[in-house]
């Protein structure tokens, strides 16, 4: 009984263990709403002549690419697109327009413009249409609820269904099928089914079936042709062999089935078969069911497979591929596609006993009979046979039971040419020597093996077992490596032993060994690479020789010497002899995984790769696109989570892997060639990013006629610059693992290689043009399809088309003429204008000329201006009593200067060397003093009367003194010029104050003759002369010089006038520094003393000075004969020293002593500012004051005259008693800084003060330190000195002298006596000592002079300073 039970279970279990084992042959694919799916609620599938897949669901249609679903409905964006959303069915016609039947009419989508057609005929406009098929001579069949009709030739009829010749009413017809004979099979939902012989027009009466058969709904034709229909209530489904034949005909039923006991059986909703094993698939309400060629109907539904969600599947479809679909109720779409079965696999645990639990392969080998030799993780070694297909654990072997325990086999190895050993190499027991007979089936001996110095180590692994050309057995443990040599027949020693620990100093866990051909021993671990290259080891890493990763996996040598290293992360390397580095192989990319467990080389030269996720093919003679083939699940790789090293390739060239739960060998040979045959297509085209083919954008009609990827071309407007190209393969077997290439001619140089995942190509700023897109694509092992082209026009802009260039050579032609007549115009026009421009040039170099001249002859009556004013000078001393005639003539050479200044000024405004020189002072008594002793003249000529009314008592102010003084100079004498006899002027200066700033405002008010409004326009304007009055004479020039003053000073000038009655002018002037901010300006001390404002003019100081009674020698260069006398007339009780011109005055230097020096700046031969600058850069008479006269007043020349070394500057005209008072200061100061030096100490004094420039305190240094140098020689004279300065006696004495006040003499006593000072407080020398070292000949005269000079007896200096 218990048997019996037992057989009953089996018999039950078997058909769930088959069915699952062919399902490990399938691969799964959902789609539901979460990734783009319109609705999950998918009621029919279809695949359209392109590939695309179509699934109409209860909310729209979705449109499948293998990536993601373009989805279609009617909304409120695009109401009238479908009639209604509930899609029932969908097919194509020939001309590729997409059938689509819902729940409310009939719709028709043109595929290649994604318009929607309405047929002329609204018979279906509102009808349910349940199905939709279509012959092959086009004729279209429609299924509404109670009828059919056809529409061939734009015409719609009605077809009555007919049985035995009858009509036949209220039939609800469910589907249409066509089968491969034209006969057209209609399901009924009341009254079964029928057939339509489509050619002959007429319905055939087939009793195949019982008469219960009532509620079909749907058919199929197998590939046998073979009539499948199914039911809707218990009777399941039929097969109808030879259903045309009657006399052949046989009928089979199969009831799918049920959930239970006690359930009805399901009702079958569609009916498909496979292309692999031709298995009939059924759409059940209990999950898929297959009927296999026994006829046993096997169950797939959500209890036994993950993929169904929900039993209730509604629809089954094969597409063109042979990829099932199908769609569960409410659960979205599932397809299923077929493996390969290329690989032989060997489970674990169909291979163990039962007793065992699923472990994993660590490494493997396989000997010349056959087997095969496993390590186990957790069970240590096993041995598979073929013959039993058993794996034997070692410890139930007969022969190898005598082993101890064994945890785990690291490592197999057998030497050249003694196949009879084999090394084991165990995780924790050690290494081990299996001796075998002659056979290789008998175990002679099992040996373990001592590793010397490593077997100390706990947990020490032998990982890795290798051999070089010598015999040599390597041995890489997880501590080192060790060396093994034969010492006698099958008995090993070890001979070398490498702790990579130790030689490292750091800890490292060793994964792999390689002894290459040349006996280099390359170590693999997870700090790096090691080779061992005559005893010289060599690191490889990721910083050092370009490794990828230091975790190294796996190292192999191929059959070409080449060296290949597996990381963990950093895939696969090539080593490069000639750079001595590992390269990365191209398209590393593509890799499925970046960990490599174990390399292995068939016989055709490939590299096998076991990764982390699958098997790699990798072919380096290859195009680089094609060197990369991944093998995974879909090629019936069901083992492919693989172990470290656990490769072999046997004598047979088959390659064996192991990995989790087992391991897999096969055959190179064996594996399909699978050839891509499908191109890809162009799936979608962005323009700036939207999509050309969705349904609610309609511009893609102004690029395209018809949409792709019906489509061959596209031509753009040149706005359209950003494209984006999408594309796929329509093929639905793993989309993921295809990759693509594509290049834009005339943009890409290469092909660019991308994945799935980046299936688009993307181009931006096109330039107008023609291009050609180029695309292909490749399957899993890297085949490429042929190239499919799509050109593209970017078309140019308008102004870009050649009927624009032709308008533009128009034009041209137009403009060139247009220029030529320009051009004679032009040239004619020029030619007047080149008059006029030489006319106006030759005004202008006359202007100039004038200006030059103007100028030149200012400076030039500057210095006549001066002897006038000296000889002036004489005149006055000798007649006292002409005073009123001495007065009027100093008056008006005070107002030839201000002339003279004026057309200086306008001058320098013309050029805009113009610069402001603020002063502080008070205005009120400035503009007093201006109109006192300016005007004075002129009242009592005309009668005038000038009154000065300052609003208050003092206005202290900085302000520009020259241009003020010009300014209202101007504005009195334009004042009185045009005012009447016994007239009235006044002046009227006050303060006032405005939003930010003080302003000085001045009126100047006149009862003269006015001037009407022409002229007051035109008045500030240069040269402009508005009274025509001869007796009158005017230049043009003061006003518009006064005008351009007040601006250049920040303020303004109005004008107010009647003619007849007078003339007003209001003039306001910034009082405040900050109005300045932005303007360049300096800031200078008003003189009041040295050099009043008009030389002419002393101050009351300098007529009290008087002449010093001490004779002075004083050098005049100055090329003016009569200024020259007539200095030398005013200064004769004085030495005076005449010369012409600098070359002269220097000639007189180097003969003559020279107290001072007086010169003109502008001489012959060498000006006065080369002869100053000469002056002070040489040492004789480099001390020598120098006092410089010029005509020049500009600030710019007076700091050149300073840079180059004057003392001081005098401008012309000058008063001579002013230059004498000038002359009388510089020798006082120059004498009392002097005379302060002879009563200081050396140490007291600051060369600084006496030395004015940098040679002479060149020459005081120098000489003080050369005394003190040579103080303490006995054989020291004044002689050295004078040689060592490079001087003669007198020249020194008299350099001496002017600085100084000191006789050489002098000088060399007091640095003795400072010198003295500091030998005297070192307590090793006596006064006597210090007396004699210093040159002195007896005691007493040394204390004499120390007293002289100190103060103080030697004595007592000592005793003051040692306190």
């Amino acid at each position: 009984m218990k048997n019996i039970l037992i057989l009953t279970i089996l018999i039950i279990c078997n058909p769930v263990c088959a069915f699952n084992r062919y399902l490990e042959k399938q691969e799964f694919m959902s789609l539901d709403a979460t990734n783009g799916l319109i609705s999950n609620e998918v009621t029919c599938i279809f695949q359209d002549s392109k590939g695309f897949i179509w699934l109409g669901t209860k909310n729209g249609l979705s449109k499948y690419d293998g990536y993601q679903c373009l989805n279609y409905k009617s909304n409120y964006l695009n109401p009238h697109f479908l009639s209604n959303n509930y899609i029932t069915c969908i097919t194509e016609d020939k001309e590729n327009r997409l059938w689509v039947g819902t729940k409310n009419g009939l719709n028709i989508i043109d595929l290649p413009t994604n318009t929607t057609i309405e047929l002329e005929d609204s018979t279906l406009k509102s009808t349910n249409i349940n199905d939709i098929v279509i012959s092959k001579d086009s004729t279209i069949f429609i299924a509404c609820e109670e009828e059919i009709f056809t529409y061939s030739n734009q015409t719609l009829m009605h077809i009555e269904l007919k049985r035995r010749g009858k009509d036949v009413a209220e039939s609800y017809i469910n589907s249409l099928f066509i089968d491969s004979n034209e006969y057209l099979w209609i399901s009924s939902w009341n009254n079964g089914y029928f057939v339509y012989d489509i050619k002959n027009h007429i319905f055939k009466d087939y009793h195949y079936l019982a008469e219960q058969t009532t509620m079909c709904t749907s058919f199929f034709e197998d590939r046998d042709n073979n009539i499948w229909i199914s039911t809707w209530d218990k009777h399941g489904v039929f097969k109808i062999t030879n259903p045309h034949q009657p006399e052949k005909c046989k009928t089979e039923q199969f009831i799918p089935l049920s959930r239970g006991k006690g359930f009805n059986p399901p009702t079958v909703f569609a009916i498909n078969q496979d292309n692999n094993e031709g298995y009939i698939w059924l759409a059940t309400s209990n999950g898929l069911q297959l009927i296999n060629q026994e006829g046993t109907i096997e169950v797939y539904n959500k209890s036994n497979t993950n993929e169904i969600l929900v039993n209730e599947i509604v629809s089954l479809y094969k597409d063109r591929s042979g990829i099932i679909w199908f769609s569960m109720l409410g659960a979205g779409v599932n397809s299923i596609s077929f493996k390969r079965n290329q690989f032989t696999h060997f489970y674990l645990n169909d291979l163990l006993d039962q007793e065992y639990q699923i472990s994993s392969v660590m490494s493997i080998y396989e000997d010349g009979n056959n087997n095969i030799w496993l390590g186990l993780r957790g069970f240590g070694l096993g041995i598979y046979n073929k013959t039993t297909n058993k794996i034997v654990l070692s410890k139930n072997h007969p022969q190898l039971k005598l082993m101890p325990k064994i945890n785990a086999v690291l490592s197999f190895y057998s030497p050249h040419n003694k196949e009879n050993l084999l090394f084991i190499g165990c995780r924790y027991e050690g290494l081990f020597l299996i001796v075998f007979d002659s056979s290789h089936q008998i175990v002679q001996e099992i040996k373990k093996i001592s590793l010397k110095n490593l077997d100390s180590y706990a947990n020490l692994g032998i990982i890795s077992i290798k051999e070089d050309s010598k015999g040599h057995i390597w041995v890489a443990t997880t501590e080192g490596i060790a060396k093994l040599v034969e010492k006698t027949p099958n008995n090993y020693i070890t001979a070398d032993i490498i702790n990579f620990n130790k030689v490292s100093n750091k800890r490292e866990q060793i994964n792999c060994l390689l002894v290459d051909n040349q006996d280099n021993v390359w170590v693999g671990s997870d700090k790096g690479l090691y080779k061992n290259c005559h005893k010289q080891v060599e690191l490889y890493s990721y910083q050092h020789k370009n490794l990828n990763s230091d975790d190294i996996i796996t190292i192999h040598q191929d059959k070409k010497e080449r060296i290949w290293v597996g990381t963990n992360g950093g895939g696969l390397s090539k080593y490069n002899p000639k750079t001595n580095q590992f390269d990365a192989i191209e398209n590393i990319e593509l890799l499925p995984n970046d960990v490599i467990y174990s390399i292995e080389e068939d016989k055709e030269n490939n590299i096998w790769l076991s990764t982390g996720n699958g098997l790699v093919c990798y072919n380096e003679s290859l195009p680089t696109g094609q060197r990369i083939k991944t093998f995974s699940s879909y090629d019936g790789l069901n083992i492919y989570t693989f172990n470290p090293n656990s490769s072999f390739k046997n004598n047979n060239d088959e390659l064996l892997f192991g990995g989790s739960n087992g391991f897999i060998s096969f055959s190179t040979p064996q594996l399909s060639d699978e050839k891509l045959s499908i191109p890809p297509i162009i799936t979608n085209i962005r323009l700036n990013n939207p999509l050309l083919n969705i349904q609610e954008n309609e511009n893609w009609r102004h690029f395209l006629s018809v949409l792709p990827p019906y489509s061959t071309s596209i031509s753009l407007p040149y706005k359209e610059k950003n494209l984006t190209i999408e594309f796929s393969t329509l093929a639905y077997d793993q989309p993921k693992a295809i990759k693509y290439a594509y290049k834009l001619e005339g943009v890409d140089k290469d092909w660019i290689y991308v994945d799935a995942k980046k299936r688009f190509a993307n181009y931006s700023n096109l330039p107008s043009g023609k291009y050609t897109f180029s695309l292909k694509s490749s399957n899993r092992r890297s085949d490429w399809s042929k190239t499919i082209k799509f050109d593209i026009h970017i078309k140019p802009a308008t102004w870009k088309t050649w009927w624009a260039y032709t308008l533009y050579s128009l034009c041209f032609c137009l403009i060139i003429s247009i220029i030529y007549r320009m051009i004679i115009n032009r040239i004619k026009f020029k030619q007047i204008l080149a008059k006029k421009q030489l006319e106006k040039e030759k005004a202008e170099e006359i202007y100039q000329s004038k200006m030059n001249f103007f100028t030149n002859i200012s400076h030039d009556f500057f210095t006549p201006i001066t002897v006038i004013s000296c000889g002036l000078e004489g005149i006055e001393n000798r007649n006292p009593h002409e005073v009123q005639m001495i007065t009027a003539i100093k008056q008006n050479i005070n107002r030839l200067i201000k002339l003279l200044e004026q057309v200086m000024e306008f001058k320098r405004i013309e050029t805009g060397n113009d610069t402001i020189t603020l002063s502080k002072l008070d205005v009120v008594a400035f503009l007093r003093n201006l109109t006192e002793v300016n005007f004075a003249p002129l009242q009592t000529q005309k009668g005038i009367t000038l009154s000065f009314i300052p609003q208050k008592e003092t206005i202290f102010t900085y302000i520009d003194t020259k241009k003020l003084d010009m300014i209202v100079y101007n504005l009195l004498s334009n004042a009185f010029k045009y005012n009447k006899e016994n007239g009235k002027v006044s002046l009227i200066v006050n303060e006032i104050e405005k939003e930010t700033y003080k302003y000085l405002s001045i009126i100047v008010d006149d009862t003269g003759i006015g001037m009407n409004e022409e002229t007051q326009s035109n008045l500030f304007k240069q040269f402009y002369q508005g009274n025509k009055n001869p007796n009158i004479q005017s230049n043009g020039i003061g006003l518009y010089l006064t005008h351009n003053l007040i601006h250049k000073l920040g303020g303004n000038i109005q004008i107010k006038s009647t003619e007849g009655k007078g003339t007003r002018f209001y003039v306001e002037l910034p009082a405040d520094l900050r109005a300045f901010e932005n303007i360049e300006y300096t800031v200078t001390e008003l003189k009041t003393e040295t050099t009043p404002e008009h030389p002419n003019l002393p101050t009351n100081k300098e007529k009290e000075e008087k002449n010093t009674d001490k004779q002075l020698s004083i050098l005049i260069a100055e090329d003016n004969v009569d200024l020259l006398q007539m200095l030398i007339t005013s200064m004769s009780q004085h030495n005076i020293y005449p010369a012409t011109n600098g070359i002269t005055a220097i000639e007189i230097l180097n003969k003559e002593k020279v107290d001072i020096i007086i010169t003109d700046v502008v001489m012959p031969l060498m000006d006065g500012i080369e002869f100053t600058r000469t002056v002070k850069q040489n040492p004789k008479y480099s001390h020598i004051p120098i006092l410089m006269l010029t005509a020049r007043y500009s600030s710019d020349h007076k700091i050149q005259g300073f840079e180059a070394g004057a003392d001081a500057y005098m401008t012309k005209p000058f008063d001579t008693k002013v230059l004498l008072a000038n002359i009388n200061s510089i020798m006082r100061n120059r004498q009392t800084t002097v005379q302060s030096c002879s009563k200081k100490t050396i140490e007291a004094i600051n060369i600084s003060q006496y030395a004015k420039n940098q040679s002479d305190m060149d020459f005081l240094e120098k000489s003080i330190n050369f005394i003190k140098k040579n103080a303490l020689s006995c054989t020291f004279t004044i002689d050295e000195l004078y040689a060592e300065l490079n001087m003669s006696q007198p020249t020194f004495y008299r350099k001496l002298q002017a600085l100084t006040n000191l006789s050489p003499s002098e000088l060399v006593r007091k640095v003795k006596m400072n010198i003295a000072c500091t030998l005297l407080l070192q307590q090793n020398m006596s006064v006597a000592d210090v007396c004699y070292s210093l040159g002195f000949n007896t005691p007493k005269h040394f204390s004499a002079m120390f007293k002289k000079e100190i103060g103080l007896t030697p004595t007592e200096y000592i005793k003051q300073n040692l306190k």
